[in-house]
């Protein structure tokens, strides 16, 4: 009997929860959506986009951003270290160019000579963009234009003879040195900016930021290194050295000069700048860093070493304080 009624209850149950169709499905739950409240904060927020007056917009617009001074000379700094590498790379272009159109004329190979003009040409032309702001470049502008378009018509009659093949040497010859006054034209402003931020530094940022570009370009190649020394690098360098609140600086500085040394004449003006006597200051002071100390051992090593042309410079300040470095040394 009881067995009977829960059969019976167990089959009411199952009638109750199935559907009549067994093909009809029921979808899953979902609760009810309300409608959220947005705190007060969220609102102005979003209804600030569309509330702002345009004179508060040109108010906040002509604000000025750079409140730090040294972030445009670090930003004239960068610029006139990345130009002075595109010109590098211009330069080196025009010099590769005039030694292949020597290999073409030499092999009388003149099929590609014309190719390698027109090469030429177009990175004459690339150097006179950039040589805008030089006067005595824009000045010969014209000349220079017009000494390329000459060439290219020169090469394009292909004589093939001894006066023609003469005249495009003559012609790439004088081209030549006119790319190599324009390349250092132009390597000399640039480097000047460079220089002249090192000298005027006001804060550490500033001369950290111009002193590494005089490190990084004086790496490339030491045709910066003869001009940044000709633009007063030299002596810029041994002023920070010799400054004590420059002291943390005076690794970098002394790296700097190291890397300048490569060529004879920063050497000789390291010597008449009194640098020697700096550097035997700096390894015989007992405050100087532990950095500053082995860059000024490394600079020592650099400008006496017998391979370093210009070495004789120093010969005479490394002898009068002989004593001072070894005792600093040993």
């Amino acid at each position: 009997m009881e067995e009977e009624e829960n059969r019976s209850l167990n089959q009411y149950t199952k009638f109750i929860t199935s559907p009549d169709d067994p093909t009809v499905t029921f979808p899953p739950y979902t609760p009810v959506k309300r409608p959220s409240v947005e705190d007060p904060l969220s609102c102005w927020l979003k209804q600030i986009r569309f509330l702002t007056e345009s004179e508060c917009l040109n108010a906040l617009q002509a604000k000025e951003l750079l409140k730090e001074d040294w972030i445009p000379n670090a930003l004239a700094v960068g610029n006139a270290q990345e130009t002075s590498e595109k010109i590098w790379e211009v330069g080196n272009a025009v010099q590769q160019h005039v030694a292949e159109m020597a290999e073409c004329l030499k092999s009388e190979k003149l099929a590609p000579l014309s190719l390698k003009v027109a090469q030429f040409c177009s990175s004459v032309v690339e150097l006179l963009n950039m040589t805008s702001a030089i006067k005595q470049v824009s000045q010969a502008e014209a000349r220079i234009r017009k000494a390329c378009a000459d060439l290219l018509v020169t090469v394009n009659k292909g004589d093939n003879g001894k006066e023609w093949k003469d005249k495009i040497k003559m012609e790439l010859e004088c081209l030549q040195k006119v790319a190599q006054v324009m390349v250092q034209q132009l390597l000399l402003s640039q480097l000047h900016v460079i220089v002249d931020c090192v000298e005027r530094a006001e804060n550490i940022n500033n001369l950290k930021r111009s002193v590494f570009a005089v490190i990084l370009l004086g790496r490339v190649h030491p045709t910066f290194c003869e001009l940044m020394t000709k633009l007063g690098a030299v002596r810029c360098l041994l002023s920070i050295c010799v400054e004590t609140k420059w002291r943390e600086m005076h690794p970098c500085g002394l790296r700097a000069l190291t890397v300048l040394s490569c060529v004879p004449s920063a050497i000789r003006s390291f010597e008449e700048s009194g640098g020697v006597d700096c550097v035997c200051d700096i390894l015989c002071d007992k405050e100087s860093q532990e950095g500053a100390r082995s860059e000024a051992a490394g600079l020592v090593a650099q400008i006496t070493a017998p391979w370093t042309e210009g070495s004789g410079f120093v010969l005479k300040s490394v002898t009068s304080n002989s004593d001072r470095l070894v005792r600093s040394l040993a």
